[in-house]
């Protein structure tokens, strides 16, 4: 994580994504070091691989754990300044979502992108709240 955070710092970007694997959990859709079974890097559509839906090996509590530890450790090697971004691909319910944000207000989480499911907007105000 720290190699694509200082690539893309040297690229020239301005804002950094954060994305990180979970321990504990075999594959996450959306992040980039992962092999992907296309033999990309980043496979950007899973769904479209195969004729049936990809399942992932997911824990939304082991992620909520998890995520937090990674912002720290961003900030501590790559400082205050940079405004650091995080997709959570719809996974979260409400309440998830709104721990995670009180969870990385310590580390001045700029953006958090698709916490709760898109369509479902009253989601996205429960969380605001």
């Amino acid at each position: 994580l720290f190699d694509s955070v200082r690539e893309h710092l040297e690229l020239g970007y301005k804002s950094i994504r954060i994305q990180t694997a979970v321990p504990g959990i075999k594959a996450v859709y959306g992040v980039a070091a992962q092999a992907q079974a296309s033999g990309e890097r980043y496979d950007y559509e899973p769904a479209g691989r195969g004729a049936f839906p990809q399942e992932e090996d997911w824990d939304t509590r082991a992620y909520l754990r998890h995520l937090p530890t990674v912002f720290e450790a961003v900030r501590n090697e790559f400082g205050p300044e940079i405004p650091l971004l995080h997709d959570g691909h719809h996974r979260m319910t409400p309440i998830q979502a709104a721990k995670l944000g009180k969870a990385l207000e310590p580390y001045d989480l700029f953006w958090l992108e698709d916490c709760t499911p898109a369509e479902n907007q009253e989601a996205l105000r429960l969380v605001r709240a």
